[in-house]
């Protein structure tokens, strides 16, 4: 008795399937968009239609999401990686960047706690460590490379929105101190 229970269940729900696939093949009306208005042809060529974003712009964005003083190498790496797809620094300056947060990753791991959590430090401090390390090697051109991207870094910190600025007391609804 089941089986043939089973084989009915199996018939009708074959039937279901059968009806699905004959109602979405049946021929229905297309539908077109309706337009309230035609469409108005400009001459303008797609060269004329990008939108480009200043520098300005870009640096002022990464302002607004990376404090150089306070980064994670994870941080800087993904600093880094924007950075030269913006085009503010080069391929060279990318490399040496990346090479800075592979350091700082190291020395975290080889800590005294193992720290395997991603750190902030000062990057800018740090580029200006590595400079001074390289100066004193006698290496000028990659101490003056560090020190550009330290620089950079004092620009983009320079040019962050500072969010604290303009708190006051009063403006919390905080009476001062008599």
């Amino acid at each position: 008795m089941v089986p043939i229970l089973l084989s009915i269940a199996g018939a009708l729900a074959g039937k279901a399937v059968v009806s699905a696939v004959e109602w979405a093949m049946e021929d229905k009306p297309a539908e077109t968009p309706v337009q309230d208005a035609p469409v108005k042809k400009t001459s303008f060529t797609p060269e004329a239609t990008k939108v480009s974003i200043s520098a300005e712009a870009t640096q002022k964005g990464l302002s607004a999401r990376y404090d150089p003083t306070r980064l994670s190498p994870q941080r800087l790496g993904a600093l880094a990686d924007e950075m030269k797809a913006n085009g503010t620094i080069t391929a060279k300056d990318h490399q040496l960047m990346m090479r800075v947060a592979a350091d700082a990753r190291l020395s975290d791991i080889q800590s005294e706690t193992g720290n395997r959590f991603l750190t902030s430090k000062n990057m800018v401090a740090e580029l200006d460590r590595l400079a001074d390390l390289r100066l004193k090697a006698g290496d000028k051109a990659e101490a003056a490379r560090y020190q550009n991207l330290s620089n950079l870094l004092k620009d983009m910190k320079a040019k962050a929105p500072n969010a604290t600025a303009n708190i006051t007391p009063a403006s919390l609804g905080v009476a001062g101190k008599a």
